[in-house]
């Protein structure tokens, strides 16, 4: 709950910092979108009471929401919250061999992401806007809220800067109905819990719906 509250008051804060004018563009300018897909959490190294090692996840559930305003010259720009959960794999302590590590790492992100979206009609001399599928590129930074459950420990948060570097690809089907496909790497600052330092990096490879207003 903790982790929920935090990340409503992150959330709040992003959505100010949207530009007036993406708020008020005209009919076809906004968009809404809801991504699902598979998190793949890279091992991460960690330190507890000085001792060392490196622990590993599981193929993680990653759930986005998202909603954004295109600009002219192929720019958008777009907030997005997600959600990220992976259960530990083992945990691989220096100098004493490979165990089991009954934990579980709930990440929960606010990003403002910009993106830059290729016209395939303008670039082939059709006309501008005419192609249904539109390559793109984008990058984003925000926060990320790490909460750590180690099982018969409890559990802990840390928020931290977070960054992403994304490409994908989107597919009209009518003039309001997308779907899409992206890329997503995800990186935060060591998040730094009580007895307990580690770090994280993840690739997210992600299905969305879109809805173009």
């Amino acid at each position: 709950m903790k982790t929920l509250i935090q990340a409503a008051w992150v959330a709040l804060f992003l959505l100010g910092l949207l530009p007036q004018g993406a708020m008020a563009q005209s009919s076809g300018g906004l968009y809404g979108e809801v991504r699902f897909g598979a998190s793949f959490v890279d091992d991460a190294d960690f330190e507890e009471l000085g001792v060392t090692g490196e622990v590993s996840y599981d193929t993680a559930v990653a759930l986005d929401f998202a909603f954004g305003t295109f600009f002219d010259m192929g720019l958008r720009l777009e907030y997005q919250f997600g959600f990220r959960g992976a259960d530990t794999d083992t945990l691989q302590i220096d100098g004493s061999g490979t165990f089991d590590f009954d934990a579980y790492l709930f990440t929960v992100t606010n990003m403002l992401n910009v993106y830059y979206d290729f016209d395939l009609g303008r670039i082939s001399g059709s006309p501008a806007g005419s192609s249904r599928l539109v390559p793109y590129i984008g990058g984003g930074v925000g926060f990320a809220i790490h909460e750590l459950d180690v099982d018969s420990v409890g559990s802990e948060s840390d928020t931290v800067f977070a960054y992403q570097g994304i490409a994908g690809l989107a597919y009209s089907f009518t003039p309001n109905w997308g779907m899409t496909l992206s890329y997503l790497y995800l990186g935060t600052s060591d998040p730094k819990f009580q007895y307990f330092e580690t770090e994280y990096s993840s690739h997210n490879v992600m299905l969305g719906l879109r809805y173009s207003f």
